[in-house]
């Protein structure tokens, strides 16, 4: 928190036994989600100050992210996952400190990004592709882009351009060779 002096001041902290490779907050803001390279992942409680594993790989965990959406008439929420281990998977997380498992994809490459924007997600995998998944009735792929980039992607995001379109915009952005490239591509969602 940053004081009225401009100062930075720490309201919490946790020691985790791994390096930790991503954060996602809840909508709520009162805990993270944290992928870490010891095969877990890790739900820090805010308000409680305490660490739960709510989630396993069988590999370091490279990104999580947190997903809240309106699907199907119903408040949809959970947890994506994606590890070196090839695999993205989605964590029911609404009965706390109990999770499930909604669904595992398995990949043909190890999970180097991701990013969720409801109702899509973009995954960057080892190979230099990149999936892009429908979430709205269960994650389902709608594309699978091979990247132009001489290595993986090693950072990409979601994002809209404006209230009046309503279709995610994908950005890949790799930093190689001391050059930033940008690479656009619209996404077209696949409704039934």
């Amino acid at each position: 928190m940053v004081n009225d002096n401009g100062q930075c001041e720490g309201k919490a902290q946790q020691n985790i036994p791994a390096p930790i490779l991503d954060l996602s907050w809840t909508d709520d803001g009162t805990k993270i989600f944290i992928s870490t390279g010891d095969k877990e992942v890790r739900l820090w409680d805010l308000a409680s100050n305490q660490v739960a594993v709510v989630g396993t790989h069988d590999a370091p965990v490279k990104t999580c992210h947190w997903i809240k959406g309106f699907a199907l008439g119903n408040n949809y929420s959970c947890l994506m996952t994606g590890s070196w281990d090839k695999t993205l998977r989605f964590w029911d997380m609404r009965q706390l400190p109990t999770q499930s498992s909604l669904a595992n994809i398995t990949l043909p490459e190890r999970v180097y990004c991701a990013d969720v924007l409801y109702p899509m997600a973009a995954v960057g995998l080892a190979n230099r592709h990149i999936k892009v998944y429908n979430l709205e009735n269960g994650p389902q792929e709608v594309k699978d882009i091979e990247s132009q980039l001489k290595f993986q992607v090693s950072d990409l995001a979601l994002t809209q351009f404006g209230r009046l379109c309503s279709t995610p915009i994908f950005h890949a952005v790799r930093l190689l060779e001391n050059f930033l490239r940008i690479k656009l591509w619209q996404l077209v969602r696949k409704l039934d």
